[in-house]
């Protein structure tokens, strides 16, 4: 009765959160990793790849299979590369404007198998920032030398 207590149990998480379980009693950090970015590259409607941007949390050196649930948070940016079985990440440059997310996996090990949840959310781009510029003293601003600086390419007419 108890292993089918633990099957239901897995199996309703893995109905709610994306699930893999890879048949490996133990994963370094770097194989937990690179496993997580597989299998999110591997998700459907994805055209180009993703690939780690910044690693944020990276635990200690003691083992993986030492503990039996790890926590990991990386950011994952999009790369000009299209999604392939045979890909390569190291060498897909970023893409300028690509998508940005922000991920958490849980490493799960227990009973000879690894169980990787992958949360990723998209980070929204920042906003655009203007400097707030003042006249001072009363004197006249010159309004045309300003958007010239800020936009040189354009001709603006001089107004009296």
């Amino acid at each position: 009765m108890e292993p089918l207590r633990k099957l239901l149990l897995l199996a309703s998480a893995a109905a709610v959160l994306p699930t893999r379980v890879l048949p490996q009693p133990s994963l370094s950090y770097e194989k937990a990793l690179s496993a997580a970015i597989y299998f999110y590259n591997q998700g459907p409607g994805r055209e180009n790849a993703f690939r780690v941007f910044q690693v944020h949390s990276f635990p200690s050196i003691q083992p993986l299979q030492e503990q039996t649930q790890k926590f990991l948070s990386f950011t994952l940016k999009e790369t000009v590369c299209p999604v392939t079985e045979e890909l390569l990440l190291d060498q897909c440059d970023f893409k300028t404007d690509g998508l940005v997310k922000e991920c958490q996996v849980s490493v799960s090990n227990e009973q000879d198998m690894a169980a990787i949840i992958l949360t990723c959310n998209q980070v929204p781009p920042e906003p655009l920032r203007f400097k707030r510029i003042r006249c001072l003293n009363g004197r006249k601003c010159n309004y045309h030398n300003l958007l010239l600086t800020i936009v040189p390419h354009w001709r603006i007419p001089k107004g009296k």
